[in-house]
């Protein structure tokens, strides 16, 4: 399952390699243009086969259903005209309602208005949340006791976790406690 996207690139490339006798589901679905009105309205899906090839604009919202059975494998190729696509622009002012299947949860910041989360989405999402909290309550004294190669992620962790909870550094509530002169004692 390979959640709806438009490609860096202002062309590519997908060519179906290998796919097993047993292979079901994994339909490539096309939605319309970024930027423009139809940019989150299905167009058509498509059953990939070995040996074809589908060649499209970078900006054309796709993505590929689940594959329910079996394996296929594609060699992607992306293609620029410069150094930066030709498709950076995003939603269009006026869109209306989005297409259920053309909706991405990685992409669309207005995904959960018109439908929850994946299950193994919200799951990922819980567990992140409790490796952020055990990381705001380690302490230096914990962190220095793990393999040092471990160290600098876990302090990175840790800046991280209270960055997003708003929580000060200790270093900062060690400042905030030091007396300070105003300038405006005399002495």
């Amino acid at each position: 399952d390979l959640d709806f996207h438009h490609d860096a690139s202002d062309v590519t490339l997908n060519v179906c390699l290998k796919q097993s006798d047993s292979s079901s589901g994994s339909g490539l679905t096309f939605c319309g243009l970024v930027g423009q009105l139809d940019h989150r309205k299905i167009a058509f899906t498509l059953q990939h086969r070995v040996g074809q090839a589908v060649l499209h604009l970078g900006a054309h919202r796709h993505g590929v259903e689940e594959i329910s059975g079996g394996m296929r494998e594609n060699l992607i190729i992306w293609g620029r005209q410069g150094p930066q696509p030709r498709n950076s622009g995003r939603l269009h002012p006026n869109e209306t309602s989005p297409d259920l299947r053309c909706l991405s949860w990685t992409h669309d910041a207005d995904f959960t208005t018109y439908r929850p989360l994946p299950a193994a989405v919200q799951r990922r999402q819980q567990e992140n949340e409790h490796l952020l909290a055990l990381a705001r309550a380690a302490t230096e004294e914990q962190i220095a006791r793990m393999p040092e190669h471990q160290r600098s992620y876990a302090r990175l962790l840790k800046h991280l976790a209270e960055t997003q909870a708003g929580a000060p550094k200790q270093q900062d509530d060690q400042e905030t406690q030091t007396p300070r002169s105003t300038g405006s004692e005399n002495g």
